[in-house]
């Protein structure tokens, strides 16, 4: 192969792998956004505790996610591909 066969495969392997950062990025990108929230350390416990590990309660003056939270992170772990508990 010579070198302008070289530069095209160079070419072709470049936008893979910034096709697949694409991927990864658009998968972790709604979890990422609830790391911008007043709410952080409820949204590490809630998805501990979304994917089988113990997160446990939150101790006061904190207070637990509500229904919308809980389904914002719920659809952010899923968007993972991480298996979640029942």
């Amino acid at each position: 192969m010579g070198g302008r066969g070289l530069r095209t495969a160079g070419w072709v392997v470049s936008a893979l792998v910034l096709a697949a950062v694409f991927r990864t990025r658009a998968r972790l990108l709604p979890l990422a956004r609830l790391d911008m929230t007043p709410k952080l350390v409820q949204h590490f416990k809630g998805a501990l505790d979304a994917i089988g590990l113990h997160g446990g309660p939150v101790r006061p003056p904190r207070q637990e996610l509500d229904a919308a939270e809980r389904e914002t992170l719920r659809a952010a772990v899923e968007a993972l591909g991480v298996p979640t508990a029942a």
